[in-house]
């Protein structure tokens, strides 16, 4: 069934945050705009686009469950209370209706946003006249890579473990705006999908991203100037899909599929990144280390090749890990379980300790209290530098393994250490731990790898407990 000409467009999604319903195919519009006219400027375009990015902060998506929150516990960082909907998550209890509720707000978050995304393909070719030069690459290369990295996020948590696909179907690639139901695609046709989208956005966004030293070159070159809008929309590529984002998102793709081939890919756009330069010949993106903190930058906004700019990121992080039981772990724990004894390690220096009333001392990350007032890090990571250093680990030779291995040691301030290749697992499993903490990505690493003994896990790592069951809503839609 084809929408009617009359495009429903959220702008409470847009600008006022998402509002919940029982399923993402259930969007009721607040505002009714008239399809032509929202789109007959490219600023129409840039606008719909910018609330992409805005529904991807929500605490159902990127802003919580997706970053510290109901992913997290599924890897075991927190100390959950007997009895919580945490604890039950952390035991794998997918039958629990608490539990249930929170996947199925996953669910529905990351549809909803790839909806959003839709809405922009789907007109962005038919009004391809009315973007200034290098725009309609850009915003179209953007919207297909946000489309692409939320379904990668669904395959991770709700599609089968890469090394056990199977032939049976697993999710709906979504790529139209519909009330009608989306047939499920297999697991081959779903991830050849999605690695359309990525190279689709990867070669619209070389030839025309400024994020690049070499198109700003020739932008100068040809005397390629943009309205006010389009400069504004094109500040702080960091907060967009910008193209080193894509590479990288390539490069956590690639290294999902695994096998020999996907992981020379995998290796080559990590590299890509992390030999990206400026004019000048200085790196674009560089490891946060000892420095960061005296500026208060707990999230090493130098290292964030893709981020989720939040203003009240303080506000929200205070309400998160200051005083939330929710939200720590014991000390006794972290040493000597996770960090040694004495350590430098920088990442260990954004734990700290608060007084429970009861007189408990409990540890909070404080990653995420940063100061209102600092623009520049009020963000939440969703690909950062450091996680391609471990990507072109595990995928490059041992030697160039230890060669990255040494800078990022160096940059952690941690003792330099040369490993074998029956170490490497060990190593990734523990810099995982650390470098990821609350950013959503140490569980996916255990599925990927099917580990069976997690680090603090009360229950074993296997296929039933890796393996997130579908919102019970979409499997009846579905039947």
């Amino acid at each position: 069934m084809k929408m009617k000409n009359r495009f429903y467009i959220l702008l409470c999604l847009l600008y006022m945050g998402m509002v919940s319903c029982n399923s993402w195919l259930d969007v009721q519009p607040k505002t009714e705009l008239d399809e032509e006219e929202m789109f007959s400027k490219q600023q129409g375009f840039q606008e719909t686009l910018t609330g992409v990015y805005m529904n991807m902060k929500s605490t159902g998506s990127y802003g919580g469950n997706l970053m510290y929150g109901t992913i997290e516990y599924l890897a075991q960082p927190w100390d959950c209370s007997n009895g919580s909907y945490q604890e039950k998550i952390s035991r794998f209890n997918y039958t629990d209706a608490s539990v249930q509720g929170q996947f199925e707000t996953i669910y529905t978050q990351l549809y909803k946003t790839i909806m959003s995304a839709n809405t922009v393909l789907e007109k962005i070719d038919e009004k391809r006249s009315v973007f200034e030069t290098g725009m309609y690459e850009i915003i179209k290369g953007e919207a297909l890579a946000l489309r692409a990295y939320c379904h990668l996020d669904l395959l991770r948590l709700f599609g089968p473990m890469p090394m056990k696909t199977g032939n049976s179907t697993v999710l709906p690639y979504v790529t139209t705006v519909t009330i009608d139901y989306h047939e499920h695609h297999t697991y081959e046709e779903f991830t050849h999908l999605l690695e359309d989208d990525l190279l689709l956005a990867d070669s619209l966004l070389k030839t025309s991203d400024p994020v690049q030293a070499t198109v700003r070159q020739r932008d100068v070159e040809n005397n390629v100037t943009l309205s006010v809008s389009a400069s504004d929309f094109l500040k702080a590529r960091h907060l967009r899909f910008n193209y080193y984002a894509v590479k990288a998102l390539e490069a956590r793709f690639y290294l999902w599929l695994g096998g020999s081939e996907n992981k020379a890919k995998a290796c080559a756009c990590a590299k890509e990144v992390m030999d990206a330069v400026d004019e000048e010949g200085k790196p674009v993106f560089e490891l946060g280390s000892v420095g960061a903190f005296v500026n208060e930058d707990y999230v090493f906004s130098s290292e964030h090749i893709m981020a989720v700019y939040d203003h009240k990121l303080s506000d929200r992080s205070t309400t998160a890990f200051s005083g939330n039981p929710s939200y720590t772990k014991d000390n006794n724990v972290l040493v000597p379980e996770l960090y040694e004894a004495g350590t430098t390690d920088i990442r260990y220096a954004l734990w700290t300790s608060y007084t429970q009333s009861g007189g408990d001392i409990k540890w909070s990350l404080k990653k995420f209290l940063q100061k209102d007032e600092n623009s520049a890090i009020n963000q939440l990571p969703l690909l950062r530098l450091s996680e391609m250093y471990l990507i072109a680990m595990e995928c490059g030779t041992i030697a160039e393994a230890n060669e990255l291995y040494e800078a990022f040691c160096i940059a952690r301030d941690i003792p330099v250490r040369e490993f074998h290749e029956v170490e490497l697992e060990d190593i990734l499993l523990e810099e995982y731990n650390k470098e990821f903490y609350a950013e959503g990505q140490t569980f996916y690493l255990y599925k990927r790898l099917g580990v069976e003994n997690m680090l603090w896990a009360q229950d074993p790592g296997n296929e039933e407990a890796f393996v997130v069951p579908l919102p019970l809503k979409e499997v009846n839609y579905a039947k």
